[in-house]
């Protein structure tokens, strides 16, 4: 029955991309079945999306577990950024903190704005 309701997302997917619903569907399933880097790109279109009816807390949540089962610091962080303009505290600020100390031995910028 999953296997059928991803084809149908899909069929659906393909007509409306945008779609809000359709989207946050999908990148259930794929959490489901353990595709973290499906439900990344399908919780981001759905958070992207021009629908009136989203709800973004639950894609940002969606996308914070994506990020973090795919070991994304740069995704992660963007998430909490994300957040945190919503007033929401990071989840898991240790995690960020991790990701941070990661991307700036690697000679990553992760603040905002041109001086990082």
């Amino acid at each position: 029955q999953r296997l059928l309701a991803i084809e149908l997302l899909e069929e659906g997917l393909a007509y409306n991309p945008t779609s809000y619903a359709l989207n946050l569907r999908r990148a259930l399933l794929a959490e489901k079945e353990n595709d973290s880097v499906q439900a990344f790109l399908h919780a981001r279109r759905a958070f992207d999306s021009p629908d009136a009816d989203s709800n973004p807390l639950i894609l940002l949540k969606l996308l914070r577990r994506c990020a973090a089962q795919m070991r994304d610091p740069v995704s992660g962080l963007e998430v909490v950024a994300l957040l945190q303009k919503l007033g929401i505290p990071d989840p898991d600020p240790e995690l960020s903190r991790i990701w941070r100390a990661e991307l700036q031995g690697k000679g990553v910028k992760t603040g905002s704005g041109p001086e990082g």
